[in-house]
């Protein structure tokens, strides 16, 4: 399996066991059993990157039936850090993003993604004291959803006046991520 692009456990833990909490319903569950996730059992080490976008989909048409399907990815990426946080990879990686703060955070975001999967890649662009780039190379990239990554990140590390523009190119995606003042 290392050679196809696999999501890992830690993952799907942060965000169907812990960023959902209560609102992961049985109706809910049970559509990701039919997709091949059973959150009944202890999670596999890894799974294939489609049961990740498929399973993302569905908890957004869930959780938030009346939004459109961009707004609640990206309600679904804030949510994502909160409970990645709360896992044991996450716990130390917010730890240590606390420390070098939400710049270099965004310089080292490969890395940061990698705890997540086998497969992204990342070029970081400096434009200024407060004014990032992170190009995100991944056919997979769903946009919103890292929008709120990135957004629920800066909360957490006390920057203030966070904006996040995307824009999806064909090899995945560029965000340009300003802010206003704060740990940065």
């Amino acid at each position: 399996m290392s050679d196809q692009p696999v999501v890992f456990a830690q993952t799907f833990e942060g965000m169907f066991l812990r960023g959902l909490g209560a609102e992961l319903s049985p109706a809910l569950r049970s559509r990701l059993w039919e997709l091949g996730l059973d959150l009944n059992q202890p999670l596999a080490p890894a799974y294939p990157v489609q049961l990740w976008v498929a399973g993302l989909k569905l908890a957004a048409e869930h959780v938030y039936p009346s939004l459109p399907l961009e707004t609640a990815h990206r309600q679904l990426g804030e949510r994502f850090v909160t409970g990645f946080t709360e896992t044991l990879v996450g716990g130390a990686m917010m730890a240590l993003l606390k420390v070098v703060g939400f710049k270099r955070a965004l310089g080292r975001m490969e890395r940061n993604f990698r705890s997540g999967n086998n497969f992204m890649r990342t070029r970081f662009v400096d434009h200024g004291p407060r004014d990032v780039e992170v190009v995100i190379e991944s056919p997979y990239e769903i946009p919103a959803f890292t929008e709120g990554i990135f957004l629920a990140g800066a909360r957490a590390l006390r920057v203030q006046g966070a904006r996040v523009v995307s824009q999806p190119n064909p090899e995945g995606c560029s965000f340009r991520i300003t802010w206003s003042d704060g740990a940065g």
